[in-house]
């Protein structure tokens, strides 16, 4: 879409100074300008046609973007101070991703990974 708006701005500039130009002239130079901004014009409506429908294309792409985004639910936050390994561990056990606990907790993913691997590694030696 970015790439027809520059145009399409010099255009509707260049059609501006044309009507101007419409109006000063007389005569044979008055109706070739006239008809130029006519022809400009029906111009303008396929460009238009075309700027509408890339709105709408971008429209529904960004819906079904947002449609199909995992929502962020916020971890709620504890009434009481949990370690940060107990809060890694029981938003993991709620199902949340090493990322969206990370988000939640704002805490490098990398150190949950490592929490939740150390985890593992205790729960098979019991």
């Amino acid at each position: 879409m970015s790439r027809h708006l520059p145009r399409f701005l010099l255009r509707l500039r260049w059609l501006a100074a044309s009507t101007r130009r419409c109006f000063a002239g007389s005569g044979t130079r008055k109706d070739a300008a006239l008809a130029a901004v006519v022809h400009e014009c029906e111009g303008f409506r396929s460009e238009i046609t075309v700027l509408r429908q890339q709105v709408q294309d971008l429209t529904a792409r960004l819906t079904e973007v947002e449609r199909n985004a995992d929502p962020v639910i916020p971890a709620p936050r504890p009434a009481f101070n949990l370690s940060k390994r107990s809060h890694v561990l029981r938003l993991a056990r709620r199902g949340d991703s090493s990322s969206q606990i990370a988000s939640s907790l704002e805490m490098p993913r990398q150190e949950v990974d490592l929490l939740l691997k150390v985890h593992q590694i205790v729960m098979k030696k019991v």
